[in-house]
């Protein structure tokens, strides 16, 4: 049986890169961890990275075009995304852009996806070019007037796929054509190209026999290639006195969590009471409740219900009061914590301000709580405006609370010159230490808590 540190090391995202994207002109590199937080000034790109990181997961999941007006976010046509050196001049825009990671852990050691984007009808961004990669060979799909074409190749020399008669629009690698994989296994085992293409200039007429192993073992790894990304929504649905049974989905703003509470409740009792006692101890730990409770209001699961939150005394129990009736926070974090609970949870989730709404204590929980969910082989991307979120990941690394190590979490500084950002990655040692952070990183708290001890 696998140790949390061993899930720790599984697949994961370990860094995104940016170019012409938003605010980030020039190409940027930032490092991706189990629990990675993202700070920085309102306005300097942090939404806009977790749409990037939605977008390239889908497209290299699914091989499609992306949907980047999708909500929680909404980043427009291509040219309000595609960087402008001038603001006022909306002619002076980039003709492409691109967003792209590096995975590891299976289907691969480690393995790289690029996609650039080039205007599309409409005004929609639409793929251009996507690669794989795993650093010594490579497959691309490249868009032309019908579809896309293939090229593959490594250090040594680069060929071309014939087109698709079966699949128009399509290719190999867009939509997905398992023939490749049959071209590969012939040149490997005949020393011929078969129906490789050189490109010009190309002195070589095949691939090695090792080559086409590796170009196979990508290839395979680009179709199986699956990351599922939830992005929530940085303020949550308001809660209602009543609600009616519905089928339970997700969306980014929680609108249907209360109907999922009561789904499980109804359908499996011992799904509920782990569910119930994992939202309960973050409830007590938080000072937001003690217990949680779904009540239907008739005799049947098709009628009306309510959910319910109680506080306890120091030596009794309180009321139940309906959600609508306790803090307004209550109902805000439920669909951050059901989604964190979920059996069938989200590999990777993209939370926005998730402390919103919440008291310094609850902030500091969510820290916490943070820390436990990716040793349970999540992976987080938080953007957060609470020092007390981040303080409690920095202490808990120090005081060894759960099993993750320095390396396991990364903090990402939005720093904005002028018109365009420069992210900084920021690692921490085993005391928590900040390491080798710019001068504005944290400047204005440290600022104000010198007026506070000068005062």
């Amino acid at each position: 049986m696998s140790t949390p540190e061993d899930r720790i090391k599984s697949s994961q995202l370990c860094e995104l890169n940016l170019r012409a994207f938003r605010c980030f002109r020039n190409p940027q590199s930032a490092r991706l961890a189990p629990l990675t937080l993202l700070v920085g000034q309102n306005g300097t790109g942090k939404t806009s990275f977790l749409a990037g990181v939605r977008e390239i997961l889908r497209v290299a999941s699914h091989h499609h075009d992306p949907d980047f007006r999708e909500p929680p976010y909404d980043l427009g046509s291509f040219i309000e995304i595609a960087h402008r050196q001038h603001a006022e001049r909306r002619h002076a825009v980039t003709d492409s852009f691109s967003i792209g990671f590096r995975s590891t852990g299976s289907p691969m050691e480690s393995i790289t996806f690029d996609a650039t984007f080039a205007p599309g009808g409409g005004g929609a961004p639409v793929l251009a070019t996507l690669c794989w990669s795993d650093g010594e060979v490579w497959i691309r799909d490249i868009r032309n007037a019908t579809g896309f074409r293939t090229e593959l190749g490594c250090s040594r020399g680069a060929w071309r796929l014939p087109p698709l008669t079966n699949a128009p629009g399509h290719s190999y690698l867009y939509g997905g054509d398992p023939s490749m994989d049959r071209i590969l296994r012939n040149a490997a085992e005949t020393g011929q190209p078969g129906d490789l293409q050189p490109l010009p200039g190309n002195s070589l007429d095949v691939p090695t026999r090792n080559e086409c192993w590796k170009l196979r073992a990508l290839y395979s790894a680009s179709t199986v290639f699956r990351a599922t990304a939830l992005a929530d929504a940085p303020t949550r649905s308001r809660p209602l006195r009543t609600y009616d049974p519905i089928r339970p989905t997700r969306d980014p703003e929680g609108a249907s969590v209360p109907a999922y509470l009561a789904d499980v409740f109804a359908r499996s009792p011992l799904e509920w009471n782990d569910l119930k006692e994992n939202m309960e101890l973050f409830g007590r730990s938080s000072g937001l409740f003690d217990e949680i409770f779904v009540r239907h209001l008739g005799k049947t699961e098709s009628e009306p219900f309510q959910l319910e939150a109680r506080k306890w005394g120091k030596t009794r129990k309180g009321a139940k009061h309906n959600l609508i009736d306790v803090g307004y926070g209550v109902s805000q974090v439920l669909p951050l914590l059901l989604e964190l609970f979920s059996v069938d949870g989200y590999e990777i989730i993209l939370l926005q301000q998730p402390e919103v709404h919440l008291h310094a204590i609850a902030q500091a929980e969510l820290g916490s709580l943070f820390c436990k969910t990716v040793a349970s082989n999540r992976q987080l991307i938080v953007e957060t405006h609470s020092d007390y979120l981040i303080d409690r990941v920095l202490l808990d690394i120090r005081d060894k609370r759960t099993e993750l190590n320095p390396e396991d979490v990364s903090i990402l500084y939005f720093e904005r010159d002028d018109l365009e950002v420069t992210i900084h990655s920021i690692s921490i040692d085993d005391e928590g230490n900040v390491l080798d952070s710019p001068a504005g990183y944290r400047k204005f708290y440290r600022d104000e808590l010198n007026r506070v001890m000068d005062y």
